[in-house]
């Protein structure tokens, strides 16, 4: 009984590194020559002379989001923790081809 107990608080240990991993495949931010797109299935391009803004979140407790809006309405979200290692390259090429500058708020 003590060995599968064991077994099972080990596997809980492991278990936010599993559900990270599966979020951050979920939601995947591509930017290339037509603009911004979102895949995950259900895919959203908005194209760059459409970008109307572009919204930094963070909370106090370091996680956040990049949000993305058209000057249509349709928003992109990406979750911070998703890009972390590139996120200053996302937001630097962001404004480099909309000419935006970053706006920065608090969830």
């Amino acid at each position: 009984m003590e060995k599968v107990l064991f077994l099972l608080l080990g596997s809980l240990a492991l278990l936010p590194f599993l559900i990270r991993d599966y979020r951050a495949s979920r939601k995947t931010l591509v930017l290339d020559e037509s603009g911004v797109r979102q895949m995950n299935g259900n895919e959203k391009l908005i194209p760059w002379p459409s970008v109307a803004s572009v919204l930094v979140k963070e909370s106090s407790i370091g996680y956040g989001s990049i949000v993305v809006t058209s000057k249509e309405g349709v928003a992109i979200k990406i979750p911070i923790s998703h890009i972390r290692m590139k996120c200053g390259r996302v937001l630097h090429f962001l404004k480099q081809r909309t000419g935006l500058t970053e706006t920065y708020g608090y969830e």
